[in-house]
């Protein structure tokens, strides 16, 4: 019973020496990098846009909800 379960909640050697390799490729997570943060700012400047034009408040920088020190 315990091989089924160690089985499914912990990746493979397999999974781990693909990820492993991808990682250390220093050029690929670079440009991946890249085009996620790429990416991610196109999408927020849609969502943000959006939100603006129909008028739904929304908290604009993540560190409008915490206490003041």
């Amino acid at each position: 019973m315990l091989i089924f379960v160690r089985r499914y909640h912990w990746p493979s050697e397999v999974s781990c020496s693909i990820a492993t390799s991808i990682l250390e490729d220093k050029s690929f997570v670079a440009s991946y990098t890249e085009k996620s943060r790429t990416l991610l700012a196109q999408n927020y400047r849609f969502a943000v846009k959006l939100l603006d034009e129909a008028g739904i408040d929304y908290v604009r920088n993540g560190y409008e909800f915490l206490p003041p020190k």
